[in-house]
């Protein structure tokens, strides 16, 4: 015969069974809660750079364990992974143009879930033309005299190249390709016209091309000493180096007697010469007048001065020495055309 539980019994079974079953999912883990997903605590920011340089987007996130950066070409309508782009940090190199108003974002997660960055704008400007921006003609040469001139470009993308793509530079100079230096030490007096072209390091790469003149003189001194021009036209060089002079010769009724040296030589394609005369006292030494006179291919000038304060600008800062035949200029201004206006400064010694 079967016995039927009393009460107490079943009541210890009630109590029994929901605390075996709490105790059972706390063992398991079904009563806790879950790892909390990562949190975004710095978006990336919109970048703005130049075609073919580096462009870079960052998300900060605690948390984190895993980063897939995502691209929009769309305007941000839909985004796709970006393979290997897994990283706290987004580096795009070489950005083309193409990548103009394209969009980055990232997603971050853990094993709680996953978050999405904002999505970034990425603006692209076009790479400056590559220009060579130093004027023609180069400064001049001499003959057995170091020489250093460095030529410039604006835009493209450094690193740049120099080299020549037409005729040669003067005998003794070289140009350093890394750097558009030109050095060296001419060895022969000649006019020389080379092209000159820099490339950069850009893809597809530019380039530029620039044709110059450049003119090396016989060496300077040659016992007739020589001066600097200050203010002059290009053509003078910003020097005097007399080739041939012609000493004093018999003094005039008033007592005033001259020399003059003369300087010519090759720029470019043309022929020029220059030439200094100064009018001084035979007995004392005393300056009368001076001149310096310009001829190229395009114009005539002359400048002068004089003792008369009638003819500005004075003669001035000139010694005619009559013992050692040396004429010593130290700012000796000469203006044009007996005037004030766009004056030229000597300095140096000339002798006769």
């Amino acid at each position: 015969m079967r016995t039927r539980p009393d009460a107490a019994a079943l009541q210890v079974l009630a109590l029994a069974i929901p605390l075996t079953l709490a105790l059972g999912m706390a063992a398991c883990g079904g009563g806790g809660a879950g790892p909390s997903p990562a949190v975004i605590t710095a978006q990336p920011a919109d970048q703005s750079v130049v075609a073919g340089s580096t462009a870079a987007f960052s998300v900060t996130a605690s948390g984190a364990t895993r980063y897939q950066w995502q691209r929009s070409s769309d305007g941000g309508a839909s985004f796709a992974d970006l393979a290997g782009s897994t990283s706290a940090t987004l580096t795009l190199t070489a950005v083309p143009l193409a990548d103009d108003g394209h969009r980055f974002r990232a997603v971050v997660s853990n094993s709680g879930g996953s978050v999405t960055s904002n999505a970034a704008l990425l603006t692209v400007t076009a790479l400056p033309a590559l220009l060579i921006t130093t004027p023609s003609p180069l400064p001049p040469a001499m003959v057995n005299t170091p020489y250093s001139f460095q030529l410039t470009a604006s835009g493209g993308t450094p690193p740049f190249t120099w080299s020549i793509a037409a005729g040669v530079l003067p005998a003794g100079l070289a140009l350093d390709a890394p750097t558009g230096l030109i050095s060296g030490t001419p060895t022969a007096a000649a006019s020389y016209g080379p092209t000159i072209q820099v490339s950069d390091s850009a893809d597809p790469r530019q380039s530029d091309t620039r044709s110059f003149d450049i003119n090396v003189d016989p060496q300077c001194d040659v016992g007739l000493g020589s001066a600097t021009v200050a203010g002059a036209p290009i053509t003078v060089e910003g020097k005097f180096c007399p080739q041939a002079g012609v000493p004093p010769g018999t003094p005039n009724a008033a007592g005033i007697t001259f020399a003059t040296w003369t300087e010519t030589y090759a720029y470019g394609g043309g022929s020029y010469y220059e030439v200094v005369g100064v009018w001084f006292s035979a007995a004392t030494g005393q300056v009368d007048s001076m001149s310096f006179y310009l001829n190229d291919p395009t114009r005539s000038i002359l400048w002068n001065c004089s003792s008369a304060a009638s003819a500005p600008p004075l003669c001035a800062n000139v010694t005619v020495d009559l013992v050692s035949g040396t004429v010593t200029f130290v700012d000796s201004v000469l203006g044009q055309n007996g005037t004030v206006s766009s004056p030229i400064t000597l300095n140096g010694v000339l002798a006769y």
